[in-house]
């Protein structure tokens, strides 16, 4: 979505008077900066709430350790392998019912994916395993 931003605001630099000042007839571009607020305002919301933004830092930095550790992971998860939407909910849900000292973090990323989610019950089963 930022490559097809970048490029047409590059395709407009090149030919200013290709823009239209009625911005409803600019359909191009104005469908692309609705996607892009949309997007911003979705990170906005997670950036800017600090416990929100630490989790979303503790998360990439599980990534990367799993990335470093498992060269599969790290193909998948640079080529945004379909398999890999599937195994991160389940990596995040995993971690949040470890015993590690950031656990906590992943517990509400892990309510993300499912508001009836009970980790409680699931570190029971885990443990018993």
């Amino acid at each position: 979505m930022f490559k097809c931003f970048r490029h047409l605001i590059r395709k407009y630099a090149l030919n200013l008077d290709a823009v239209d000042p009625q911005m409803k007839n600019n359909r191009e571009l104005a469908e692309l900066l609705e996607v892009y607020e949309n997007s911003w305002s979705l990170g906005r919301d997670q950036i800017l709430d600090s416990c929100h933004r630490h989790q979303l830092i503790k998360f990439a930095d599980y990534m990367q350790d799993l990335s470093k550790r498992f060269p599969t992971f790290k193909e998948q998860l640079e080529g945004c392998d379909a398999e890999i939407f599937l195994s991160i909910p389940s990596l995040i849900v995993l971690r949040a019912i470890s015993n590690s000292k950031d656990s906590h973090h992943f517990s509400s990323l892990a309510n993300r994916f499912s508001s009836d989610l009970n980790l409680d019950d699931l570190k029971t089963e885990f443990n018993l395993l």
